[in-house]
């Protein structure tokens, strides 16, 4: 959690699962890379003559099942992990602008040579900005990425990669400003 106050006061905060981790490339089949890193519980506040505050969260990549990309192991790769942001930004603004973003970005799927590509990520951000009648200029932005799907070798496909749903709603009395 971020909080920042002040004349003009900006909060942020940044949150990346780790990466699962790959297996050697004498693993063979039944094995898999291990899954990426949760994320979640990220919180941001601002307040403040104008205030900014912004949330990035990026799930884990997927290990690697493929060994060192050379070999054909049949182990699967670990799945990225999924990002989920739910108004996860708020903020005052006593006069000035008050501007909330928030990011959430899923992770890649693993590699695999031979087994199961690693499946990607989902992301969600959904973002509302309520009313702040002292604020004169509101400025909101919901971003969602899903992740890469993980990459194949041999007789390995792809995998598909993550999808990724973002709303924003954004009502105020001043200026409102959407990207």
């Amino acid at each position: 959690e971020a909080t920042a106050t002040g004349g003009t006061a900006t909060a942020s905060a940044n949150e990346t699962g780790g990466a699962g981790g790959g297996v050697g490339k004498d693993a063979g089949g039944g094995n898999h890379g291990g899954p990426g890193g949760a994320v979640g519980g990220v919180q941001v506040r601002a307040t403040g003559f104008s205030a900014t505050a912004s949330a990035y969260q990026n799930g884990g990549a997927g290990g690697s099942g493929g060994g060192d990309g050379t070999a054909n192991n049949s182990a699967d790769g670990g799945a990225g992990a999924n990002s989920s942001l739910v108004n996860a930004v708020s903020g005052i603004a006593n006069g000035g602008t008050l501007s909330l973003i928030q990011s959430a970005t899923g992770g890649a799927g693993g590699y695999s040579n031979g087994g199961t590509a690693g499946a990607a990520g989902t992301a969600n951000s959904q973002l509302t900005l309520s009313p702040d009648t002292a604020a004169t200029t509101l400025d909101g932005s919901s971003i969602a990425l899903g992740g890469a799907g993980g990459g194949g070798g041999g007789v390995t496909a792809g995998a598909v990669g993550g999808s990724a749903t973002a709303t924003l709603v954004v009502t105020g009395a001043g200026v409102v400003n959407t990207p």
